[in-house]
């Protein structure tokens, strides 16, 4: 598998926003919940914290038949700013978090598996550690 890029995310995860909304609801709650507990990478300015969650995430390993989600709340949706600010945080990792890029082309060519799949993978991971793990 060729080396991944930033924008090859980005792509994959544009498909999540349309296909899957319920994936990266639930993400946004999530990160939501942990952006109001002082200390947390989440509670900083969203694009920095964003940045910064998603090389935690694509950094580490994933079991692609793990994605619980756990509950869903459809009462906190997304906003478009937060969408927008998630998607370029994915293309700025190419620039802040270059190795990142290197470990996901890893992780991905290891579990033969999709971006998407393995995005879907790592933010079930993130939902089910909300309270938790300190990405």
């Amino acid at each position: 598998m060729d080396q991944i890029t930033s924008d090859d995310i980005a792509v994959a995860l544009q498909r999540l926003i349309d296909n899957r909304p319920g994936v990266v609801r639930r993400f946004y709650q999530s990160f939501t919940f942990r952006s109001e507990m002082s200390g947390l990478p989440e509670s900083g300015p969203a694009d920095k914290a964003l940045n910064e969650i998603l090389a935690g995430l694509l950094s580490s390993t994933y079991d692609v038949h793990n994605i619980d989600f756990g509950e869903d709340s459809e009462h906190l949706e997304p906003t478009t700013a937060f969408l927008g600010t998630l998607l370029a945080s994915v293309r700025h990792l190419q620039t802040t978090h270059p190795l990142t890029l290197v470990l996901f082309s890893k992780h991905l060519s290891s579990r033969n598996c999709t971006i998407e799949a393995a995005l879907v993978s790592l933010f079930a991971a993130y939902v089910r550690n909300q309270e938790v793990y300190p990405y």
